[in-house]
């Protein structure tokens, strides 16, 4: 019996107009700190760059609310957060005809209990990999806006207390439409950085045994908008 409070239900009622608006943004978010990266010596900034000087959550966002089987309203909330980016290659292509970059990240979700189960909290970290496409830009210009995409998102984690197995399948690649932006401010030497994407997704899990989610096994889809929150840091660029 499914004991999941699908997201899917919600999102597909209002992911249209969300969509419509993320994608047509192009100003800058004002309420995070962006992050503030060295341009090369060629006067770029690629999203490797960015990559290690950032991580994507959601603001207010949740990806999913799972119920226990024996008390109803012991109600939990997952948000996850993509960070620790490494990108190990990098090519010229992609779905967006201008480069691609492949690496490797860490997933962590925060478990927080409502309801009944108010004061819970578990946290999860597990490894994925990824792959991003963007369109060619100009870093010539003073505002530099782009499209990107989350091509693809993979990760699983083993045993833990909360869950004995949980998946992680995203992107465009996988069937769900994740596309995004990016927008790189001039700043002289280094740029801020904007940047967010619209995951498509779908987990897997199960309940750990004598856990609160014991008995429970369920998969659900969702999209959310997951925008990269940085510090103002200078980072040394390329060579």
């Amino acid at each position: 019996m499914s004991n999941v409070f699908r997201p899917k239900s919600v999102f597909v009622a209002a992911s249209a107009m969300l969509l419509a608006g993320a994608v047509a943004f192009a100003g800058v978010q004002t309420d995070k700190q962006l992050a503030r990266v060295k341009k090369d010596r060629n006067g770029n900034v690629s999203f490797k760059q960015v990559a290690g000087y950032t991580g994507y959550e959601t603001d207010n966002e949740y990806h999913a609310k799972i119920k226990e089987l024996t008390d109803p309203q012991a109600i939990y909330e997952l948000k996850m957060k993509h960070h620790q980016l490494n990108i190990e290659h990098e090519l010229n292509g992609g779905v967006l005809h201008g480069s691609i970059e492949r690496g490797g990240s860490l997933i962590t979700i925060d478990i927080v209990g409502t309801g009944t189960a108010a004061g819970f909290h578990h946290s999860l970290t597990f490894p994925a990999k990824f792959e991003v496409h963007s369109e060619p830009h100009d870093p010539s210009v003073e505002i530099d806006t782009f499209r990107t995409n989350m091509y693809r998102i993979e990760g699983a984690a083993g045993g833990d207390s909360l869950f004995s197995s949980l998946r992680l399948v995203g992107g465009t690649a996988n069937g769900f439409a994740s596309p995004g932006q990016m927008t790189l401010i001039d700043k002289g030497d280094s740029v801020l950085v904007d940047s967010f994407f619209n995951i498509g997704y779908r987990i897997e899990f199960t309940g750990a045994d004598g856990g609160p989610l014991a008995g429970v096994q369920d998969s659900f889809e969702g999209t959310v908008t997951m925008r990269a929150h940085g510090t103002e840091q200078a980072v040394t660029g390329g060579k």
